[in-house]
Formats: structure tokens, C-alpha cells, sequence
């Protein structure tokens, strides 16, 4: 593990209430951690993008980094105001951005 990892690792554990942190949340807490060391700038460009508001297909950084990102499960498409083409971050997108930041 390199440093930046073990860092965020660190991040994502909950120290003030282990009894309520169960071993498959924090098994899943540590997967996005992982998850979040292996995103590339590109996806870590849409996943800000898409964790601020729905984002536009035409407006997204990178469309390859969106489908990954989609692949992943961090952002999804959906749509806004009635109009279809825009893709926003997932729970566990929204975890990921707060490790990342």
C-alpha cells in the first residue's frame, strides 16, 4: 500500500463510533478507498463535476472518464427539469469525492 492509500484509508475510518461501524461497512468503506486511489485525473474531474450538480452530456470533462465512472457506480445518468442526457454522482460517488477532498 502506498502512502496516499493508507492515508485515505485512515480518512474513511469512523473512530468516534466503532461499536456502530460493522465489519462489512468498513470492508465497503475501504473498498472505495481503494477505489478512490486507482481514479485517474480524468475521473476525478467528472466525479467533481457530477458530485456539484446533474451534468450535461455535452459539458462533461471527459465522456470516457464518465463511463468509467458509470461502470463503477459512482455516477449514474439521469435526468433533469424533464430533459434526458445528464449524469450525476451515487452515494458512494459522494463518499469517494469526500476522500478524495
Amino acid at each position: 500500500m502506498n502512502k496516499e492509500l493508507i492515508d485515505i484509508a485512515i480518512k474513511c475510518a469512523d473512530f468516534e463510533k466503532p461499536d456502530l461501524h460493522s465489519f462489512k461497512e468498513a470492508a465497503h468503506e475501504l473498498s472505495l478507498a481503494v477505489l478512490a486511489n486507482a481514479l485517474d485525473s480524468g475521473c476525478r474531474d467528472v466525479l467533481r463535476q457530477c458530485c456539484q450538480h446533474p451534468v450535461f452530456d455535452g459539458d462533461v470533462a471527459s465522456k470516457s472518464a464518465r463511463d468509467t465512472l458509470c461502470d463503477m457506480g459512482l455516477v449514474v445518468k439521469c435526468a433533469n427539469h424533464g430533459e434526458f442526457g445528464f449524469q450525476i454522482a451515487t452515494y458512494n460517488g459522494l463518499y469517494v469525492q469526500k476522500l478524495l477532498s
